[in-house]
């Protein structure tokens, strides 16, 4: 691991246009240390994984995984259910588009079902020719 002091130098070295194989040369840093230096430079702040202060998990704050805990303790005032947390509480979106549209399909099916205008298994399969 760098030393603070280590890390403030090559990041004065890359702020002045430095190549990160001159860096190498001059500090002894790896070249992958300088890369993943230079990236963190580069990325939001808010975005950047950090400790949370109350787990100790290295996640992007605000800590989901505190707020989970915390939300599932029994008698939180939020939870309906005993154990049951909505991940739209969390922020979490679980599904996707193909999920979405699979559950619309599902629901259409057996609503053709119940009307009778269409029998279990109906259009399971398309028809190739070659089975039929």
């Amino acid at each position: 691991m760098l030393s603070h002091q280590k890390r403030q130098e090559v990041i004065a070295l890359l702020r002045q246009g430095l190549s990160r194989q001159k860096i190498v040369e001059l500090t002894g840093v790896s070249k992958r240390s300088i890369y993943n230096i230079e990236h963190d430079l580069h990325r939001p702040k808010e975005k950047r994984p950090a400790r949370c202060t109350q787990c100790g998990h290295l996640v992007t704050l605000p800590c989901r995984i505190c707020k989970a805990r915390q939300e599932l303790r029994p008698g939180s005032s939020t939870t309906s259910e005993p154990g049951h947390l909505p991940p739209a509480m969390l922020g979490l979106d679980l599904r996707s588009k193909a999920d979405e549209r699979y559950l619309e399909m599902h629901r259409k099916v057996h609503a053709e079902i119940a009307a009778g205008t269409r029998t279990p298994g109906q259009y399971a399969r398309p028809s190739s020719g070659i089975y039929d």
